[in-house]
């Protein structure tokens, strides 16, 4: 459906609008037709800056698909103290006439200043603003995490597997808050010189059920928003920072591929189940680096540093098997923003693929190899990524 600049009234991008629709076609023959009325508004909260007169106060939005060109401010919505050309977040209100031909001009109230916010900021709050990226949940989506025990036990008439005898570790970045996956390697009794190779990843569908609060948030979110700084996070704190975050020394609910791998890196065997893990320690991929690069590491465990090396040799036998297949090696440096004690940007370094960094990929591409494999043997629906 087309819908030409001035027949778009003071809808915003995102609102949930009704139209009405035309017969003579518009641009590329397209459909066309003009909003008439806004029935539900993607966001109230709008950036703007101050504009006084004699006559009157108005808000002039930042946001370039406002769908208005100003707020009127009553006297009543007005923070009079406040000069013009200060930037403030302004609430959007709307009025009662909303059809297109007595549609008028949309007014908001001033809930606050922004002119004291530091310039990370308020870099932040305009990009969160300007993208339309959700910020507070919906109290019962927060109701619905807090009914989970904080507590996670195993159930043996669960049916889930127990793995918690196993030395599972995650390995992130140090600014990683949540951790999604978990890895460990023992040696496979049935094959010489083979390996088992565990992959568990958090268990978040255990908690997140179709058309629940926390399920229709996410759906209107649809990722987490990762800045240099800061992040949004597709779920309440309670999952994507607890109950989904796989912790060291707490249990934690998963879904665990298995694989049995021969010394020639070879798949001949696999289970896929729903688990539960106790992972042993949180890693950073640094430290596992200086470990295998033959750095000083902050890793002192024996058996841990053991357990390491048993895990970067599977990962060299994965990639080996993968050039010899026909991969393509990419290898550049990725660019990282630098930023002092008050979080402002003082250069852009590079960051090259460590050891670690390989080791964990070659994991998870096994891993999803494996589960890509099994949903073709069983001719079950997946989704693809070229």
């Amino acid at each position: 459906m087309f819908i030409g600049e001035h027949e778009q009234g003071f809808a915003m991008e995102g609102d949930l609008v009704e139209i009405e629709v035309f017969r003579k076609r518009g641009f590329r023959s397209k459909q066309k037709g003009e909003i008439i009325k806004v029935l539900e508004r993607a966001s109230r909260e709008i950036l703007a800056r101050l504009k006084r007169t004699k006559r009157e106060t108005v808000a002039v939005p930042l946001h370039r698909n406002s769908g208005f060109p100003f707020l009127s401010i009553a006297p009543k919505d007005d923070l009079p103290e406040l000069e013009s050309g200060t930037l403030v977040e302004v609430e959007l209100l709307e009025e009662k006439k909303q059809t297109k031909k007595t549609f008028p001009a949309p007014c908001g109230r001033v809930l606050r200043a922004l002119e004291n916010t530091s310039d990370h900021e308020l870099g932040f709050q305009l990009i969160l603003n300007e993208n339309l990226i959700r910020t507070e949940y919906p109290a019962e989506a927060l109701a619905h995490v807090n009914n989970f025990s904080q507590q996670v036990r195993f159930d043996a008439s669960s049916g889930r597997r127990d793995l918690r005898d196993l030395d599972f570790v995650t390995i992130d970045g140090k600014s990683a808050r949540d951790f999604d996956d978990a890895v460990c390697v023992i040696p496979d009794k049935d094959s010489s010189g083979g390996f088992r190779l565990f992959v568990a990843i958090a268990d978040v569908a255990h908690y997140v059920q179709p058309e629940d609060p926390v399920d229709q948030e996410a759906l209107l979110r649809g990722t987490s928003v990762y800045f240099p700084t800061h992040a949004v996070p597709m779920l309440p704190e309670g999952l994507s920072n607890n109950l989904c975050s796989l912790r060291p020394q707490v249990n934690r609910l998963t879904l665990t591929c298995e694989m049995r791998i021969t010394a020639e890196g070879e798949v001949v065997g696999y289970s896929l189940s729903e688990s539960v893990i106790r992972s042993r320690a949180r890693l950073i991929y640094e430290d596992v680096a200086d470990l295998l690069e033959g750095r000083t590491s902050s890793i002192r465990d024996p058996e841990l540093q053991t357990n390491i090396r048993k895990m970067h040799k599977l990962a060299k036998i994965l990639e080996r098997k993968r050039i010899q297949r026909g991969a393509v090696q990419f290898s550049f440096a990725e660019e990282v923003f630098e930023f002092d004690a008050d979080q402002q940007m003082t250069g852009v370094g590079r960051i090259y693929q460590s050891s670690a960094m390989k080791l964990i990929e070659q994991f998870m591409l096994e891993a999803n190899e494996t589960v890509a494999r099994h949903c073709v043997k069983n001719k079950m629906p997946a989704l693809y990524r070229v």
